[in-house]
């Protein structure tokens, strides 16, 4: 009897487990670090002729046209594209069968700050990159347990100076205490720049770095230690 209730148990969890369309990693999940969304296209249940699953299983060779399609808690900095062409930022990395994911830092992805990120979720879905409404899945929703709270209500400030930025970027502080990491990352989330400083070098006088290596455009500048997080955009030109 014991042997039939934990096979039981187990089947309910694999049957569960198997339902999961969509999903995120790690968690808990933080605003201001890397996750992985995923979506399994095989759990779709959108009507044959129209979904994304079976327009892949008839069309396999559309494997590496799957893109996503965000606007929770906002659309993405980048955009989406135009429904019949979608960005380029939102093309989707296979994973096997019919799995895909995308990672990104949820404040320099998403046009939306941190407790947005956290009270709203994230609404998606998945779509071939260059049709109309042939080929996507279901609306999808992944709700976030986030991992501080601190990120949220945040009582430090940073004035950037001067932005736009031709070839140094000064950066003043207030309230941040055991030193500061900084991070500049382009609109895609992919980190450019990482850089560490001390308490007393962050009061001492306002923070320089030399921004005349990086191309022009929009970028994000985020501050953190372990009680406060700060995103800001910067602009290159």
């Amino acid at each position: 009897m014991k042997n039939l209730c934990l096979i039981l148990i187990l089947s309910a969890l694999i049957q569960s487990s198997s339902a999961q369309m969509a999903w995120i990693t790690p968690v808990p999940t933080s605003a201001t670090q890397w996750v992985t969304v995923y979506i399994d296209v095989s759990q779709s249940e959108m009507p044959s002729g129209t979904g994304l699953k079976h327009m892949l299983t008839e069309y396999p060779e559309q494997q590496d046209n799957v893109y996503f399609w965000f606007w929770q808690p906002n659309g993405p900095i980048t955009g989406n594209g135009d429904w019949t062409n979608s960005a380029p930022e939102m093309h989707a990395t296979w994973v096997s069968d019919m799995i895909y994911s995308m990672s990104f830092v949820p404040v320099n992805f998403f046009n939306a700050d941190a407790e947005a990120f956290y009270s709203l979720g994230i609404s998606f879905l998945a779509k071939l990159g260059d049709v109309g409404d042939e080929g996507k899945t279901e609306d999808l929703h992944i709700d976030i347990n986030g991992l501080s709270v601190s990120e949220v209500k945040s009582t430090a400030s940073i004035t950037c100076y001067p932005n736009p930025i031709a070839d140094e970027l000064f950066i003043a502080t207030s309230n941040f205490s055991n030193g500061m990491n900084i991070s500049i990352s382009d609109l895609s989330g992919r980190n450019l720049l990482q850089r560490s400083f001390s308490s007393q070098m962050m009061h001492s006088q306002p923070l320089r770095l030399d921004m005349q290596n990086f191309p022009n455009g929009l970028y994000l500048l985020t501050l953190s230690n372990e009680t406060h997080v700060i995103s800001e955009k910067i602009l290159v030109e």
